[in-house]
């Protein structure tokens, strides 16, 4: 009787704290799948799109399967093959509510999984919200991460990599049948996750006779298959070429994009402090988790040192890095359970700093929801007016980035189908490609009256830049729809991109470009808008 009297308060609050765990899962997966249901069509979802407007147009079972061919097809042979892009071209096709439901769920899955797998699952919710935090805020979001296709490659691809190193380190023994198909789908969907976990697996085996196995030979039989098809598909290839200059530009330069690994340098430095203690440097050495996580997190660094083909190549590392950070520090690794029960003030101090943090989240996150709602506005105007007039400019409410919250940190993304791309999918899908209809033109509201004598000069080079309702015009329209490269000087801080310069008309009646200022979020957010511009027109346009 005592016994019982003693374990149930403590089994009663077990079962708190996971309740509780639940629901702020279930919470962040809604919102999440939230953003996703309302962020529009935009960027890649654009290029896909281009080869199914036969669908798009008139539907039907054949024009479903011709359209997903033609574009799975064209992807194989022109860019990649990776199963990622399958999946996503079929649900492009769908009510995007489905993409919502899944990608929410994959978001929370992740979460929930990192958990699992750094021991903090129902072992109290001020680690899990730290966890959540992690993944809200280190995550690197601001990379156009709430497009469709981009969530499908990594964030399903995050979660599938976590579910395989699960799997891969319990006890309990899973079918060397099932183990193949799910390690052989993983390798298939992402090069970026498939090569640090097969390095990771292959590590834990070396070192654990436990891992010696069937089971982990098909594992790491099945990665190395969808390596290889992945590296063999004709589209690789292209891919390269299109990009010579891109690949390993995080090595040759190291301080390009760092600020997206400080969870992995954080964590890897926290890591070898705990080497020198003597009571903790077994344990770690010794444990598959800290083995199979310390490999797979540097080897997705590498991943996204060597390729550099945006932010969101950094989110392999990022999320092996916040499970073995979160093992170190509250899990399984951190050697802290059963010390007894924290003081009063210790308890207040760790029950304010998880409302707080809570707090930021929550508001991280409406902010978020409020400007995702106002792209989906943005996108909605643009598309209704151009099938009635497509030869007019279509003011919208646009926001430059150093318009933009500053609490969403770069989630939202209002330029993302100010581009060529997004141009010739509207104009493809209302009209003919090759026909005499003009681009459709849409224009920051910001923009409306401008004139050279309302506006402040801005230009540094040999074309004069104005700056107007918080957008910069570029006195060029011989550039107008193409690429080209912009010097941003931000006070201090010069950067440098390469842009689209897009059309608008003047009320002076003359033609101008305005330039959306993609990869300028992290200066808008320091330093505010820019001081100075210079357009530097590249030699192949």
């Amino acid at each position: 009787m005592i016994r019982n009297t003693i374990t149930r308060p403590n089994n009663t609050a077990s079962k708190r704290s996971a309740t509780a765990i639940w629901i702020i899962t279930a919470i962040v997966g809604i919102i999440f799948g939230v953003l996703y249901f309302l962020q529009p069509d935009t960027n890649d979802e654009c290029w896909y799109k281009l080869s199914m407007i036969p669908y798009l147009k008139e539907p039907s079972l054949s024009a479903f399967f011709e359209s997903v061919w033609n574009c799975c097809k064209h992807h194989y042979l022109y860019d990649n093959g990776r199963l990622a892009n399958v999946v996503g071209t079929v649900m492009l096709l769908l009510p995007r509510w489905i993409s919502a439901v899944i990608l929410g769920g994959a978001v929370a899955y992740c979460m929930a999984l990192s958990a699992r797998l750094a021991g903090i699952w129902r072992k109290g919710v001020p680690a899990y919200v730290v966890l959540i935090f992690l993944w809200v805020f280190a995550m690197p979001w601001n990379d156009k991460m709430l497009t469709l296709i981009f969530s499908y490659n990594y964030i399903c691809g995050a979660a599938l990599s976590l579910l395989l190193i699960a799997i891969t380190l319990r006890a309990k023994k899973m079918s060397i049948i099932a183990s193949f198909a799910l390690a052989l789908i993983t390798g298939l969907w992402h090069e970026g996750f498939a090569g640090p976990l097969l390095c990771a697996i292959a590590a834990l085996a070396m070192v654990h006779r436990r891992y010696r196995s069937k089971r982990i030979a098909a594992i790491i039989l099945g990665l190395a298959l969808g390596i290889t098809y992945l590296w063999l598909a004709p589209g690789t290839d292209c891919r390269v070429a299109r990009y010579p200059s891109g690949f390993g530009s995080g090595l040759r330069e190291p301080f390009i994009g760092w600020y997206y690994g400080v969870i992995c340098y954080a964590t890897l430095a926290f890591a070898i402090l705990r080497v020198f203690v003597r009571r903790h440097r077994h344990a770690m050495s010794s444990s598959p988790l800290f083995i199979a996580m310390l490999v797979a997190m540097l080897g997705a660094w590498g991943v996204w040192r060597y390729f550099m083909g945006g932010a969101r190549t950094a989110i392999g590392c990022t999320a092996y890095a916040i499970v073995l950070l979160m093992a170190l520090t509250a899990g399984r690794l951190s050697g802290r359970h059963g010390q007894g029960t924290p003081s009063s003030v210790r308890r207040y101090a760790i029950a304010a700093a998880t409302m707080t943090l809570a707090a930021l989240m929550a508001v991280n996150l409406t902010a978020t929801i409020i400007g995702v709602a106002n792209v989906r506005n943005c996108s909605r105007i643009m598309t209704e007016r151009y099938s009635q007039s497509p030869a007019e400019d279509i003011y919208i409410p646009l926001k430059m980035p150093w318009q933009s919250s500053p609490w969403t940190l770069g989630k939202v993304d209002n330029l993302g189908f100010l581009t060529k791309l997004s141009y010739t999918y509207y104009k493809a899908y209302y009209y003919d490609v090759h026909g005499p209809v003009s681009e459709p033109r849409p224009v920051p509201i910001g923009l409306k009256g401008f004139t050279p004598a309302k506006a402040k000069e801005i230009g540094t080079g040999a074309y004069k830049a104005y700056y107007y309702g918080h957008v910069i015009v570029i006195d060029a329209p011989g550039y107008a729809c193409t690429l080209n490269s912009i010097v941003y000087h931000f006070k201090d801080k010069k950067s440098q991109y390469q842009n689209y310069l897009m059309p608008f008309r003047g009320a002076d009646g003359k033609e101008y470009t305005y330039v959306a200022p993609y990869g300028c979020y992290k200066e808008a957010m320091l330093y505010g808008e820019p001081t100075s511009v210079e357009l530097i027109p590249l030699q192949c346009r």
